[in-house]
């Protein structure tokens, strides 16, 4: 690991991410049998709303890490982070992506840094600062779509009624719920283990 990186490993920022990461993957205890999981033989719990916190978080300092110092952010070695909880994030992240739309997707992803609640004014300049942002694609690669889904998630929000379109569709699924004026992520858990 560069100097950058040792300097940054021990920095607040570290410390804050490597917080939100254990917060969303808990090793859970293996059941009698001989079973192995599906994560390096590890029974695992996720917190959706934590794995997307940390994905997001990870990739906002990852983007930044690579303009200031030219190198390569690796979140294992330079966050600590287990190998199986990066994986099974990833794991998550990755179904998210397949089967929802791209602007439903990235609507959640930013709905998930906001766990207490936005109202739709600020979730819809939230995630249209997000998607023009110049930097998209660098963003969106680690949130593990590919340039064609950030493309259509920019096309996307320049129909008038997006987000109301976005939000049903989150509602459908039970990921988003309203309290009033705000709309607010719900949270789950997704549990990874491994049946005989």
């Amino acid at each position: 690991m560069s100097e950058h990186g040792i300097a940054f490993s021990k920095g607040a920022d570290a410390a804050r991410i490597r917080k939100i990461w254990q917060e969303a993957v808990e090793t859970i205890p293996p059941r009698q049998t001989v079973a192995k999981a599906p994560m390096f033989g590890i029974n695992l719990r996720l917190n959706v709303l934590k794995a997307l916190q940390a994905t997001f978080e990870t990739a906002k300092v990852s983007v930044e890490t690579l303009a200031a110092a030219h190198t390569t952010f690796d979140p294992v070695t330079w966050l600590g982070i287990s190998i199986e909880a990066w994986s099974a994030v990833q794991t998550i992240v990755a179904s998210l992506v397949q089967k929802m739309r791209p602007i439903d997707y990235i609507t959640y992803v930013i709905l998930s840094q906001s766990p207490d609640g936005v109202t739709e004014t600020v979730l819809k300049q939230s995630v249209e600062k997000f998607v023009r942002d110049p930097k998209l694609f660098d963003f969106t690669w680690h949130l593990r779509m590919t340039e064609a889904k950030a493309r259509q998630a920019s096309e996307v929000i320049e129909q008038p009624n997006w987000l109301e379109t976005a939000v049903g569709k989150l509602a459908e699924e039970n990921m988003v719920e309203r309290r009033g004026d705000l709309l607010v992520f719900r949270s789950r858990n997704i549990t990874l283990r491994g049946e005989e």
